[in-house]
């Protein structure tokens, strides 16, 4: 088994810095990250990877043509459940729900 393609869209809710991004690296040697900002990647790009971390613009899916598994860092996916915007119809595609519980509760109590 190769080396599969992994691309993290950096946002303001999601931006591993350095040290996460070796021990990324150490913790899954078959993965090849890449990490860039939400804004700022090009749309031709998205067709090497097989998995994207993030919130592409739903308008770019059709250039992700090796796409297996969009993992949003939001518990919202509205705006990918059209199939049709993807590539391929078996695309996984999963949210975050949940995975700011914690730190929601935290903002409430400080405030």
């Amino acid at each position: 088994m190769g080396t599969r393609e992994v691309l993290l869209l950096r946002n303001f809710e999601f931006d591993p810095d350095d040290r996460e991004m070796e021990l990324l690296c150490g913790e899954f040697p078959q993965l090849c990250f890449t990490a860039t900002d939400e804004r700022s990647y090009v749309p031709q790009d998205l067709a090497r990877y097989e998995i994207i971390v993030g919130s592409p613009r739903p308008e770019d899916l059709k250039w992700a043509k090796h796409l297996r598994w969009l993992q949003t860092q939001t518990s919202g996916v509205d705006r990918f459940v059209d199939r049709s915007l993807f590539a391929r119809p078996d695309i996984l595609l999963s949210n975050a729900s949940g995975a700011y519980g914690r730190q929601i509760a935290d903002q409430v109590i400080a405030t």
